[in-house]
């Protein structure tokens, strides 16, 4: 598993210098952060004392990058979740109420990247390099930290064919996709029909509003409390497994703790960013993950019908066979990494360096932002 220490990280000094921007520019396999970092090695060495690249905490850059792109993103959802129960005050009947939760999700597949890109070129820096609330020193920093993903910032590369051939090929793609409809089928059910299962356990519809306010909070913590886990210790899918086993319960407890599998959705989206490499590949496995989320969340709704009234008995079957489904694909998904990883390794102790024998110059060579895929970087390595 790919990492680096969360520290001060070294003068900008360990930079080669081998290689001039103009080359790096005009190179298309290679990514705009290259230029960057090359353009600015020079300029940053002539900062102040007080600004020196030695003196810049990656944890101080990343508070920084993350009050003012969570901050947003929080607003962006708390507004979307309030769409979402505002159906219950529709006074709709029979099945107007699941096909009037998946027309939403329908409107929010076809205007996700529309609304996604708007969101970008309004708000959000689409690369650390056009931050404009971060130094020339902070963004070199910050790129310098990333380079030991391999994954790139951003590539303006034509668009790649054998990118999209080999994405179609790539086990992790299949793994990613199922795993990620398996969570949202029962992540649109709970956003959607929480009051309403509670309100049929024989309570109003204002006292059923007023216990579901649980639902969220319980939300909140496993998101929190995965987010903390998966800093401290990584292991991915042994969280996301830890947030799909409170689902299983029954009763008002059960409604609650299944909201726990909201969690794992932000872990699948940063999964596929980290482990999916390759400018064409990385977009299109990303569009992938996000498209069949939405798929997942329409079919959700579907699952509950009028005739099942009162106890909804094949939702909740859909329910718990998603779940299961999902501790099955993350776990083979889990099994890919792991081996995928050792079988490198092993290649890598007779033919290259590993990331961990790697020098200041080897993580900031040319090498390292190749538009290069995955598959192909022997030196790439999967985090789970």
């Amino acid at each position: 598993m790919s990492s680096t220490d969360e520290k001060t990280l070294p003068g900008i000094e360990a930079l080669p210098d081998d290689h001039s921007s103009n080359i790096a520019a005009s190179d298309g396999k290679l990514d705009s952060a290259w230029a960057f970092l090359d353009r600015h090695r020079d300029e940053a060495l002539r900062l102040g004392a007080s600004t020196q690249l030695s003196d810049v905490d990656i944890a101080v850059v990343r508070r920084k990058v993350d009050w003012h792109i969570v901050s947003l993103l929080f607003l962006c959802y708390t507004t979307q979740f309030l769409d979402k129960g505002a159906i219950n005050d529709l006074k709709l009947v029979g099945s107007e109420f699941s096909n009037v939760a998946t027309f939403f999700f329908v409107a929010y597949l076809i205007f996700e990247i529309p609304n996604s890109r708007c969101l970008t070129v309004w708000f959000l820096p689409h690369t650390p390099m056009q931050a404009r609330w971060l130094s020339d020193a902070e963004k070199v920093v910050l790129l310098r930290y990333v380079s030991v993903n391999q994954t790139g910032v951003e590539n303006r590369t034509k668009f790649r064919w054998a990118e999209i051939l080999e994405a179609l090929c790539d086990p992790q793609i299949y793994l990613l996709i199922l795993s990620t409809i398996c969570l949202s089928v029962p992540s649109g059910v709970v956003t959607t029909y929480s009051a309403a299962l509670i309100s049929h356990l024989g309570y109003n519809s204002k006292q059923a509003a007023l216990m579901n306010m649980p639902s969220g909070a319980v939300s909140i913590f496993f998101i929190l409390f995965v987010g903390y886990g998966i800093w401290m210790q990584s292991h991915r899918w042994a969280w996301t497994l830890a947030c799909i086993i409170p689902g299983e319960h029954c009763g008002v407890s059960g409604i609650y703790l299944v909201n726990a599998i909201t969690a794992p959705l932000p872990i699948f989206y940063a999964w596929t960013a980290a482990n999916v490499a390759g400018s064409t590949k990385r977009a299109f496995a990303a569009a992938l993950v996000s498209g069949f989320l939405s798929i997942g969340i329409i079919i959700g709704p579907q699952t509950f019908q009028p005739r099942d009234a009162p106890d909804y008995r094949p939702a909740k079957l859909a329910v718990m066979g998603s779940l299961a489904g999902a501790a099955l694909t993350t776990c083979l998904l889990f099994c890919y990494y792991y081996i995928e990883n050792r079988r490198r390794d092993r290649s890598s102790s007779r033919k290259e360096s590993k990331d961990s024998d790697l020098s200041e110059e080897d993580l900031l060579s040319r090498e390292r932002w190749l538009n290069v895929t995955d598959r192909k970087n022997k030196r790439f390595r999967y985090v789970y």
